[in-house]
């Protein structure tokens, strides 16, 4: 049997023993998913201005993070027309007692991926109850290459991040 970082916390006794748990292809150790249970749940709020609702579950061992707006329609957290998406789990960092202090989550940026690299969407739990959701996105704003000796290109990607930031309360 595996123990997980939570249990394997929490059976030592560290007091300060904040682990990063890097689930594989979004799935979270059945050991570790305790850990998400408090944090379950549909959170009202803000999304760079606009209300939208928050939703945090576990859907068959995987995390999964929504938002939708006012009318129920999945936001598109990047920008309007790019037509995002966001997938798996691929960090979190549980505290001294198990509890989640976030989880990153793989951001698609669907049909703005020739123009926005490097995108995350972040959920934050600063305090019970009220979650932060950061949206990282990279906009590129240009390409410079330059030719080598032997006939190849070294190229540069310049990017300029953008952060979009959302706060949310518990509704359930």
């Amino acid at each position: 049997m595996r123990l997980g970082w939570i249990g394997l916390c929490l059976a030592v006794g560290l007091a300060a023993c904040d682990t990063t748990v890097r689930p594989e292809n979004g799935v979270i150790l059945r050991s570790d998913r305790a850990g998400f249970a408090p944090y379950v749940g549909t959170y009202t709020g803000q999304f760079e201005g606009q209300q939208a609702v928050l939703s945090f579950s576990l859907e068959g061992g995987r995390a999964a993070l929504s938002v939708r707006d006012a009318d129920g329609v999945m936001v598109d957290l990047i920008g309007a027309g790019c037509q995002s998406a966001i997938g798996d789990l691929v960090q979190t960092r549980f505290g001294q007692e198990g509890q989640i202090k976030f989880g990153i989550f793989e951001l698609d940026a669907g049909a703005c991926g020739d123009r926005i690299t490097g995108t995350t969407a972040e959920i934050i739990f600063e305090q019970p109850g009220r979650p932060v959701l950061r949206v990282e996105r990279d906009f590129v704003v240009r390409q410079v290459c330059r030719r080598e000796s032997g006939g190849g290109q070294d190229c540069k990607v310049f990017k300029d991040p953008t952060y979009l930031q959302g706060r949310f309360d518990r509704a359930d």
